[in-house]
């Protein structure tokens, strides 16, 4: 995987050592943009503390820009200069080091370290996360218990996440105090407290005093696995898309220009008239609206645009010199998501763009994710599939369909949470061992499908068996009973030509074999290498 981030910081320092060789408001720009993409790459790796010593350092560089244009004193160049080394040493701590690259190992091309550290004692008041330690571990977290923080020496390592069991009888005062130690012991990591109170002066105060994430009293260990495997799934970027709706040529290629520069691709629309026909032609995340046009202004396309049960929820945001508060107000009303003035700011323009499309998105993922299990459904799989299909060519492709044994007689005998706390299980280890790039989806209701870009038969089979072996040997609780269980697997490889009909069908053969045979075991399709 390449890795964006030391990409990114080494873009910043060149930058900066031109900036310092010829100081000019022009280089400083490029500057701040850079800071900009830098933040940007951070949180997506979820790195936010790391994101917020950035984002620190782009808010002083806007300031010097609002004031002079850029730092004009030995103070301030001084003042940078410190920010750039903190950051400089926080990214560092985090960038990836020499690992083994086999889609089997422990370590399979996280773009951030997967260690988990637990500061104070489980056994202080917090008996019940002893399991939990347990499960993380079996689904591939690396743990690391430090003790209590006034035992341990400042943590130098580079961890996802802290898990914070400060004493359970601590008084308020004691805790903020225990908290703002554990802060000062992992100044980057982010700080996982399930909070002893529901008074919301008292949450602030812990926020304040360093946590990063707050678990309510009612979530249980459950929610602080998902926690753990949404801070560390790391999702390629996919390229913004806008769509700009701008009848002037020099307004509009002015705007395009700035997107640019921002890393966001575009399109110009000049005939409002023609909006729907491109809309389904360039499926944007946004379109960015000029108000003020001939024949149709942009309240008036927004309006048919929300007609369209396809585009009702995409983002739509104004760009416009109207002035009149009552104009503005109607334009949100009648479909616009929000307002832009120009001129514009082409920081402010691609941070407002951004958020938009990532809200969008991310409540277009929780309607395509299964609420038990957290991964994707049937449909959007075959979706994503197809799209991996097109994307592979040449290169492997393996997936792999998964059912787990006797599930039926799980939910027989050990009741329906039984089973869904096995299904959850084979989740959460299919989330936490294999890597951001694969496509796990929960195809039925025992019933799950992998894809594995870049896999070969060899490797694929490896890969499932290495997982088959995991979770045969999990020992599944709930309440007062427990179990083992295992699940059959039938893997496939894709070929060029092949139709996703006949991969589906190849693998589900082979995933019967697997059930024939015994159960509990991975059988690779070995048919004939007809595509069709």
């Amino acid at each position: 995987m390449t890795d964006k981030m030391t990409v990114h910081m080494a873009r910043l320092d060149e930058l900066w050592q031109a900036y310092q060789a010829a100081p000019a408001a022009s280089a400083f720009a490029d500057i701040v943009l850079a800071l900009h993409g830098l933040g940007e790459e951070l949180t997506r790796l979820h790195l936010l503390r790391v994101a917020r010593i950035c984002q620190g350092i782009e808010a002083l560089a806007l300031g010097y820009m609002d004031d002079q244009q850029h730092p004009s004193t030995p103070a301030q160049m001084g003042a940078f200069v410190r920010q750039l080394d903190t950051l400089r040493a926080a990214t560092e701590l985090f960038s990836p080091r020499a690992q083994d690259q086999r889609l089997i190992s422990d370590q399979v091309n996280w773009a951030a370290p997967r260690r988990i550290i637990i500061l104070g004692s489980p056994g202080d008041g917090h008996e019940e996360f002893l399991p939990l330690l347990d499960t993380i571990r079996q689904i591939g977290f690396e743990v690391e218990e430090l003790g209590e923080v006034d035992t341990i020496a400042p943590v130098r390592r580079s961890h996802i996440a802290a898990l914070l069991l400060p004493p359970a009888a601590a008084r308020e005062e004691a805790l903020l105090g225990w908290v703002q130690k554990a802060r000062q012991l992992c100044p980057y990591t982010q700080l996982v407290l399930r909070t002893p109170s529901s008074d919301m002066e008292m949450q602030v105060a812990l926020l304040r005093a360093g946590v990063d994430v707050l678990l309510q009293q009612d979530e249980g260990s459950e929610q602080v696995v998902r926690l753990l495997l949404e801070l560390t799934e790391v999702h390629e970027t996919s390229t913004y898309r806008v769509m700009v709706v701008e009848d002037s040529k020099v307004a509009s290629t002015i705007i395009q220009r700035t997107l640019r520069e921002q890393g966001i691709e575009s399109e110009a629309v000049r005939n409002p008239a023609e909006v729907l026909d491109r809309l389904n032609s360039y499926q944007p995340d946004l379109v960015l609206m000029d108000m003020q046009m001939p024949k149709l202004d942009g309240i008036e396309a927004t309006r048919v645009i929300r007609q369209q049960r396809r585009w009702r929820s995409l983002p739509i945001v104004y760009l416009s010199g109207e002035q009149h508060i009552a104009r503005q107000i109607e334009a949100l009303r009648l479909g616009g998501d929000q307002f832009l003035g120009k001129p514009f700011h082409p920081i402010m323009l691609a941070a407002i763009i951004k958020a938009s499309i990532d809200r969008y998105r991310t409540a277009q993922r929780h309607t395509q994710i299964d609420g038990l299990s957290g991964l994707l459904m049937h449909d959007v799989a075959l979706q994503r599939l197809e799209l991996l299909m097109v994307a592979a060519g040449e290169r492997p492709l393996s997936i792999a369909m998964l059912d787990i044994d006797h599930f039926k007689a799980i939910n027989d005998s050990y009741g329906h949470p039984m089973g869904d706390r096995v299904i959850m299980a084979l989740a959460w280890l299919l989330r936490g061992k294999l890597r951001s790039s694969d496509l796990i989806a929960r195809f039925g209701g025992e019933e799950f499908l992998l894809a594995l870009p870049g896999a070969d038969a060899a490797t694929a089979e490896s890969v499932v068996d290495h997982l088959r072996e995991r979770f045969s040997a999990h020992l599944h609780s709930k309440e007062q009973s427990l179990l083992r269980a295992s699940f059959s697997a039938g893997i496939a490889v894709y070929r060029p030509g092949m139709k996703i009909e006949a991969l589906l069908e190849r693998a589900d053969a082979a995933l019967l074999q697997a059930k024939q045979q015994g159960r509990n075991q991975v059988v690779l399709d070995v048919s004939g290498d007809n595509p069709c």
